[in-house]
């Protein structure tokens, strides 16, 4: 496969992997903003959704990147929260 083909295949896919994120996150009610899901509001959830997101995409190699105070270290990761 041709470099440029690649390229062009990642970027279309993340594009559209994006687009799914901000779809999922337009399609919350309001009233379950706050429901608990795994003992955290789902508000949460996406915050950490994103979070990742950005870790992976954006800023991997940020040596000065602090955590803000309502980060729950880990919820990202599904073992545990789900309590395995």
């Amino acid at each position: 496969m041709e470099e440029n083909l690649l390229v062009k295949v990642i970027k279309d896919q993340t594009v559209r992997a994006l687009w799914e994120v901000k779809n999922v996150i337009d399609c919350v009610p309001n009233e379950l903003w706050n429901k608990e899901y795994c003992e955290m509001p789902c508000w949460k959830h996406i915050y950490h959704m994103l979070h990742s997101l950005d870790l992976w995409f954006i800023s991997p190699s940020d040596k000065e990147f602090v955590e803000p105070e309502m980060h729950e270290k880990d919820l990202n990761n599904f073992r545990y929260s789900a309590g395995l």
